[in-house]
């Protein structure tokens, strides 16, 4: 959207929200249990949190794309919001970059066919064009021109533009949401040196550890908003103490606890056996009933009065021990119990003999044989035939030339939403028509361990978002008709928070079979152990 324009006030703050809320349209409830109060200034910040907790709609609310449910944002600067690719509108690239009004207006005025209004859109910008050639050029594109179909470029180079774009306005205040989803390594460079050169506001809504390691603070939604200094390497450590903290106070609290419950038994037993000895005393020595009831009185109170002490106190004890687990932070996604789709050294997966691609004329053909349970990372430009050589190996897309075999049942895992209504079917329903389906109980255990609620597991897999219909691929390639021995993922890391991206880099590093995966993010591939990598280097593949 084009930059929304505001005084700009002595001072280091850009933006200032105060008690902001929102509530999804009917939604019961709002999106966090207590309004938001945060301050952007001149620091370079990012913004994490699990997918769900709010980043995409906090973003909104302080570009004003989004109606708070209560609260305000005071702009102190220009604002320029980049969604993320999904949420981009689709026409021309002008539109794209939120520079429609005003690249529409110079054409009129260009072309002597002025609408009401134009000049003044058009003011401060007549130098839009060379402005955005200047920019393309920095960013590494063609100069295109901005009414060009956005539709004609990739993702990667989409998301380019969009951010050249916002680079434009110097001074401005950025929020950028998962800027680095679908840039190949190159880009993701440009973008790095272009946000270390930001002098405007920053915020930077990312799961992309590279980048979160270039910032000088980071927000955490947890779901309340809390601040850290320093970049990835910082935030992680602070909060690994706090998690360390968090759990000896929970271990004192427990032993307290069941101290304080041992010393209320004991003490009960000690005033049962008073109780005993004073009756065997009192017959013994022959005491009138008056005497031995006053003194039975006396014990019984002095008895209850101790006893209500120590029950105030265990019951403080379980108070402090419960606000001590409270504290513990939220258990993350474990590593999944994978099954036993064992690719064995020795075993074939796949020959490809002269395979060339579909649409991609100019590309060499790829011969290479993988035999054994291989790690792949598939690397390249944007656009270079990543996703095209995936789609041929899964079958959907058939080579232009050559042969391929497989050798084994294969899964492609993206996070292209389920077509409709083709699936209309939920997750549990296929995975319980699987030949040797797992019980259910099994299943949703291992569903939820996957990060997928009931709800996803009951819902028709044409409404499970990006990232949920990545996780649904990987249960169905998993534990469906035809576990798969062969994963071919297509930057599977895009679009999941943090704590599920390392999820996934634990499940699978215990996959027993081959997978070839295509990412921008060395950091996931080098933690997934990747042993071999396929390059598209300009017109020829490299294998090494």
């Amino acid at each position: 959207m084009p930059a929304i324009r505001t005084h700009t006030p002595e001072g280091r703050a850009r933006l200032v929200a105060r008690q902001l809320q929102w509530q999804a349209p009917g939604a019961d409830r709002p999106l966090w249990p207590s309004p938001i109060d945060f301050t952007l200034d001149s620091e370079r910040t990012a913004l994490v949190g699990r997918n769900g907790a709010g980043k995409s709609v906090l973003c909104g609310l302080l570009a004003g794309t989004l109606k708070p449910l209560s609260g305000s944002v005071l702009r102190h600067a220009p604002v320029r919001f980049v969604p993320q690719l999904d949420a981009l509108r689709a026409g021309s690239l002008a539109s794209l970059a939120g520079l429609a009004p005003v690249a529409g207006a110079l054409a009129r005025i260009l072309a002597g066919t002025p609408a009401e209004g134009d000049l003044e859109r058009a003011e401060g910008h007549w130098d839009l064009p060379q402005r955005w050639a200047l920019a393309l050029d920095d960013a590494g594109l063609p100069a295109w021109a901005m009414d060009m179909p956005a539709d004609a470029l990739s993702g990667g180079e989409r998301q380019r533009v969009a951010l050249a774009a916002a680079f434009l306005d110097e001074g401005s205040c950025l929020l950028l949401d998962e800027p680095s989803n679908h840039l190949d390594a190159a880009a993701r460079a440009w973008l790095a040196r272009r946000l270390d050169a930001w002098r405007g506001g920053l915020l930077l809504a990312s799961h992309d550890r590279a980048l979160l390691e270039r910032v000088e603070r980071i927000a955490e939604l947890s779901p309340d908003l809390r601040t850290f200094g320093g970049g990835h390497a910082g935030w992680r450590a602070q909060r690994t103490q706090e998690a360390e903290a968090a759990r000896q106070d929970a271990d004192h609290a427990r032993a307290e606890q069941r101290r304080i419950a041992r010393d209320l038994q004991a003490r009960h037993d000690a005033q049962q056996r008073r109780m005993a000895h004073g009756r065997r005393f009192g017959k013994e020595a022959n005491l009138s009933g008056l005497l031995l009831g006053s003194m039975k009185d006396n014990a019984q109170r002095n008895d209850a009065r101790a006893l209500a002490q120590r029950e105030t106190a265990l019951a403080a004890a379980t108070a402090q021990a419960g606000e001590a687990r409270a504290r513990l932070p939220q258990q993350t996604d474990v590593a999944l119990a994978l099954p036993s789709s064992i690719v064995p050294e020795g075993k074939r997966v796949l020959l490809a003999d002269g395979v060339r691609l579909a649409h991609l004329p100019t590309l060499g053909a790829l011969d290479v044989a993988v035999v054994g349970p291989r790690r792949i990372a598939l690397t390249g430009a944007n656009g270079s035939g990543k996703s095209t050589l995936l789609r041929t190996l899964a079958g959907s897309l058939p080579p232009a030339a050559g042969t391929l075999d497989i050798g084994m049942p294969c899964a492609l895992l993206d996070q292209q939403p389920f077509a409709s209504p083709q699936n209309a079917a939920s997750l549990l329903a296929l995975l319980q028509s699987a030949p040797v389906a797992l019980p259910e109980a099994e299943l949703r255990g291992r569903l939820a361990l996957l990060g997928l609620s009931a709800r996803h597991c009951l819902q028709p897999l044409h409404g499970l978002s990006g990232g949920e219909a990545l996780k649904a691929r990987l249960a169905l390639a998993l534990w469906g008709k035809d576990a798969a021995g062969l994963l071919l993922l297509d930057e599977p890391t895009n679009h999941l928070d943090l704590a599920s991206v390392e999820a996934f880099e634990q499940a699978l590093a215990g996959f027993p079979g081959a997978m070839i995966v295509a990412s921008h993010d060395p950091a996931f591939l080098d933690a997934i152990g990747c042993d071999a990598r396929w390059r598209v280097d300009g017109n020829r593949w490299r294998i090494s």
